[in-house]
């Protein structure tokens, strides 16, 4: 297959979506890149002036679709096996990152037709949902100035710090040549263009840094050493702020900090790489750039702010990009807290076979379990060679378990789907958000025990 006949057959989708004449239903599953291509949908229908209506699948898609209207549908997110369980009378398009797609029988008999970017050869962090609806898109509107931002946000949700590749390195060139974006060289830390230079790193969670974070006195000191000046006569800066010797002697000193540290895990200790910025959205922004506008949907949705994320996808700049805004300085933070209790309770991590778990109270953020996970492993509070899950109260009586593995396992399923097979087996509806590497959901408090120990199991099936 070729990058030809995938635009083939995004033209042919295209056409048919122009012949519904009806209002559009898009449906979107509980996950950052399922959320933007709802986006991108419903910016080109609006543009177009076209009715559609936005809303998540529920459960399922039997009871999502139960007591709607008999309109055309655009599925985004779900699974084959998903789609098999619906018979629809209207036409139905359903886009999928699903291995399990091709030539299936049971579909050719329904009224669905499917978009697979696997199906074209393209695996992994090459495709998304928003990729597909943004060439989708691309031959319904002709504006698609804003909507072109979406898809590489989508991109960034899954590969935070990573280049574009695949369909997504084809939407950015689009967006270069159209001077939508600008790419350049810069310190690869989230928040750079909100926080200020102390609390970007003091914060800091992506990267993780050892030994700085919530560490005031180590974060001045290595300021210092970097001859820059946090303050102007006027304001706080920003490390967006830094000019390019500032940017070279703070990224020497991290690097001779970090090596000194146990259980830093970083490939390479640089922290200068390639950023994305949107030149049509205002600075000091969660949507000034790719990465602090995809980690602020993943904090919403992980919130479960799902209508505030969506309204600032499709263009809402006022007081929902200021909740946005705050709720992303509110969450680093919270993740900074969450952390150091943690540190403060080691001993009390428990150690299975292929797995090690934290029970936490309400001093960690439920919120942020994954994220809490993730700092534990690439800090060395607990040793890298096994999974590591944290456990918090929350949201109301239910228990949210954040599951994480480390860039040094070989785990030949993915996290999350591994964490969905637990649940099917044991017929648990709960929905999980989450990455090849990391999972995230919420139970019922007597089903933790049984969860971790099911995934203990499985994982010695997946680990290499």
């Amino acid at each position: 297959m070729s990058f030809q006949e995938y635009l083939e057959y995004t033209e042919k989708i295209a056409n048919l979506v122009k012949e519904w004449e009806e209002v559009i239903q898009i449906a979107y599953t509980s996950n950052s890149d399922s959320i933007i291509a709802a986006g991108i949908f419903g910016r080109t229908f609006y543009d177009l002036a076209r009715p559609c209506t936005i809303f998540p699948i529920k459960t399922n898609l039997i009871e999502t679709f139960k007591e709607r209207g008999d309109y055309p549908a655009i599925i985004l997110g779900s699974s084959i096996d998903d789609l098999n369980t619906i018979n629809l009378d209207y036409p139905i398009l359903a886009i999928v990152n699903d291995s399990n797609s091709i030539s299936n029988p049971k579909l050719n008999s329904k009224r669905i037709t499917i978009m697979n970017p696997i199906d074209f050869g393209y695996a992994g962090f090459e495709s998304s949902l928003s990729a597909s609806a943004y060439f989708i898109c691309s031959q319904i509107s002709e504006n698609l100035d804003y909507i072109v931002n979406l898809p590489l946000i989508g991109a960034q949700t899954t590969n935070m710090m990573g280049d574009y590749i695949g369909l997504h390195d084809f939407i950015s060139q689009d967006a270069l040549s159209g001077k939508i974006i600008s790419v350049k060289k810069d310190l690869a830390f989230l928040g750079s263009d909100i926080l200020n230079i102390s609390d970007a790193i003091l914060y800091s969670q992506c990267p993780f840094l050892p030994g700085l974070s919530g560490n005031e006195r180590i974060v001045t000191e290595i300021l210092t050493k970097s001859s820059i000046e946090t303050e102007t006569k006027r304001s706080q800066r920003k490390l967006s702020d830094l000019d390019k010797e500032e940017i070279t002697s703070l990224n020497s000193n991290l690097i001779l900090h970090l090596s000194r540290q146990k259980g830093h895990q970083e490939e390479e200790l640089v922290f200068i790489k390639t950023k994305t910025k949107l030149l049509n959205e205002p600075k000091n922004s969660i949507v000034s750039n790719t990465w602090d506008f995809a980690m602020s949907i993943n904090d919403a949705l992980n919130r479960d702010r799902t209508q505030l994320a969506l309204a600032v996808i499709l263009g809402n700049r006022s007081d929902k990009l200021q909740q946005l805004n705050k709720m992303f300085i509110e969450e680093r933070k919270a993740v900074s807290i969450s952390f150091q209790f943690l540190m403060d309770h080691r001993e009390d991590v428990i150690e299975l076979s292929t797995l090690r778990y934290f029970l936490a109270d309400r001093k960690i953020s439920w919120f942020n379990a994954t994220i809490t996970a993730a700092m534990g492993l690439s800090n060395g509070l607990v040793s890298p060679d096994l999974p590591f899950a944290v456990v918090a109260p929350g949201p109301e009586v239910l228990f949210t378990i954040g599951v994480r593995a480390s860039k040094l396992h070989k785990i030949e399923k993915e996290i999350k789907e591994i964490i969905r097979d637990i649940l099917m087996e044991r017929k648990w509806e709960v929905p999980v958000t989450g990455t090849r590497l990391s999972a995230q959901f919420s139970v019922l408090e007597d089903r933790v025990e049984p969860i971790l120990l099911d995934l203990n199991a499985k994982l010695k099936e997946w680990l290499i």
